[in-house]
């Protein structure tokens, strides 16, 4: 079996750490710093106070739905 093909060159391209964004990272930071914020002021207790602080991470716009 003769496998000719006719390739010059491959350039590999990676993405640089940190370099990358897309809407999903906003949402996770949005609600990672909320929830950060929250547990300065005190404890969560219970997994509904993770739910209300989702739903009021984001400051505009239609609040993040938590199903």
């Amino acid at each position: 079996m003769s496998w000719n093909y006719n390739i010059k060159s491959i350039t590999p391209k990676f993405l640089i750490t940190g370099h990358s964004q897309n809407e999903g990272d906003n949402a996770h930071s949005v609600i990672e710093r909320q929830i950060n914020r929250a547990k300065k002021a005190g404890s969560i207790y219970n997994p509904e106070q993770y739910v209300s602080l989702i739903r009021c991470a984001k400051k505009t716009g239609v609040p993040y739905k938590v199903l």
